[in-house]
């Protein structure tokens, strides 16, 4: 970043910077790249309290901690296949992206995401110790996506064993999905559900 970035950054992230505060700031921290990565940074942190004062330096790093912490989560999303701007508006608002990190089928269903996309993003978490709930709401989604692929190869409706095989054949293609659906448990699962 050049010092004029910097200065623009600030002063366009940081509640309560100003052009004054933000030219201290970029001078401060002159050879630095990004100040992202002064997040979490006790010298940086110090070097602010003893030039702009205790109440500036918690809210910078403050700021800087969740500025990085949005970096990762898009980062993570966009990893997954997730387009960029979507991944953004998901980590911008917290409470969406906990969400997410919990159900990613209904809530990127809502934010109009692929089902693979999601679903990558669920294996990743699961992976990683996070165990989002794969169930009904995986279920509903994979159906919905699968019916959508027939529907694309034009078909006008689909027999239960076509459903039954274009799933089993995703999961199979997934090899972090190891289920296999049977026709039973899709038909229950099919006449319990309003959507269909």
């Amino acid at each position: 970043m050049t010092r004029k970035e910097k200065i623009d950054f600030l002063k366009e992230n940081f509640n309560g910077i100003g052009p004054a505060k933000a030219e201290k700031i970029a001078d401060l921290f002159h050879d630095v790249d990004n100040l992202v990565t002064l997040a979490y940074n006790k010298e940086a942190y110090e070097q602010l309290k003893e030039n702009l004062g205790i109440a500036v330096a918690n809210k910078v790093m403050d700021q800087l901690a969740e500025i990085k912490r949005q970096d990762e989560s898009v980062q993570l999303m966009v990893n997954c296949g997730i387009p960029y701007f979507s991944a953004v508006n998901i980590a911008k608002q917290e409470m969406q992206f906990e969400t997410f990190k919990k159900d990613p089928y209904t809530v990127g269903s809502s934010c109009g995401l692929e089902f693979t996309h999601c679903d990558r993003f669920a294996h990743i978490l699961f992976r990683r110790g996070t165990s989002p709930d794969m169930s009904r709401a995986r279920m509903q989604w994979l159906i919905d996506a699968m019916l959508f692929e027939l529907e694309n190869s034009g078909h006008t409706f689909a027999y239960m064993h076509q459903l039954v095989k274009k799933i089993n054949g995703y999961q199979k293609k997934k090899r972090y999905s190891p289920t296999t659906y049977s026709p039973e448990t899709l038909v229950l699962y099919l006449m319990n559900n309003d959507n269909y």
